[in-house]
């Protein structure tokens, strides 16, 4: 069995509130939280999970605040891990929200991953997801926009050791990706769960608790079922507590 390496990447920090992250569970403390990226090693191969955000200069006033020092802007970020951008071999992106799919620009000669299903969504969602996709239809140009995407039908293996789940929930075409490690099994579910607490929930009857802004709870709970059989352990995407281990191997 192939085993990767999972480094967590720190490229910025979104200013929100507990009530965003946390459906019927969270209140209006703030809380500043990192935008992730997962760099995984194995051999000579490097994938990327998501991207990022735009720089903080020029995203839509609308959006969430947040801010980048020049050590976290994503090209540096990797240089300072020990890997040149231009060897990127994947990106595969969670879902086309705008914090997640902006840093797409910057790996030309990658091979971009997405669910068919987000990329359907992102060019038509609904009205109150417009701003989240930095949509078309509201006189923007979508971070997607111009990727050659190769996407994905569901559940798939993208190589060995590294596979796919469909996992909607947060959006309708958010993917879990799979992470065989030494260690045993990784999953990085994106927004599904953005922090340590979503997965941990509140039972009986919170066994997890879904991100406030969501698409579709039915799907979302059984796509908690799903990732719950692999038995693979959960890296939030917007948690500092993901960076008390540098390395997930």
């Amino acid at each position: 069995m192939r085993n990767w390496q999972i480094r967590p990447l720190h490229v910025g920090t979104l200013h929100r509130k507990r009530s965003s992250f946390l459906y019927m569970n969270g209140n209006e403390e703030p809380l500043d939280v990192p935008v992730t990226v997962f760099l995984l090693e194995s051999g000579e191969t490097r994938v990327l999970v998501d991207t990022g955000c735009d720089d903080p200069e020029t995203a839509c006033a609308d959006h969430h605040p947040f801010e980048r020092t020049p050590e976290q802007h994503l090209p540096q970020a990797l240089r300072t891990a020990g890997v040149d951008p231009d060897l990127i071999n994947v990106v595969i992106n969670t879902h086309l929200h705008w914090d997640h799919c902006y840093g797409n620009r910057f790996f030309p000669g990658a091979h971009f991953i997405v669910q068919r299903e987000e990329l359907r969504y992102a060019v038509a969602p609904l009205p109150c997801h417009l701003k989240a996709y930095d949509s078309f239809l509201i006189g923007r140009t979508p971070p997607w926009a111009g990727i050659r995407f190769d996407p994905v039908n569901g559940d798939v293996e993208v190589m060995e050791g590294l596979s796919l789940l469909l996992t909607p929930g947060h959006t309708p075409g958010m993917q879990t990706i799979v992470v065989e490690a030494e260690s045993g099994r990784y999953l990085i579910p994106g927004d599904n769960v953005p922090l340590f607490e979503n997965w941990e929930g509140k039972p009986p009857y919170w066994p997890h608790i879904p991100d406030t802004h969501h698409y579709n709870l039915s799907d979302y709970f059984a796509s908690y079922q799903k990732m719950e059989a692999t038995g693979g352990r959960v890296l939030p995407s917007h948690d500092f507590k993901l960076f008390a281990t540098p390395v997930y191997k």
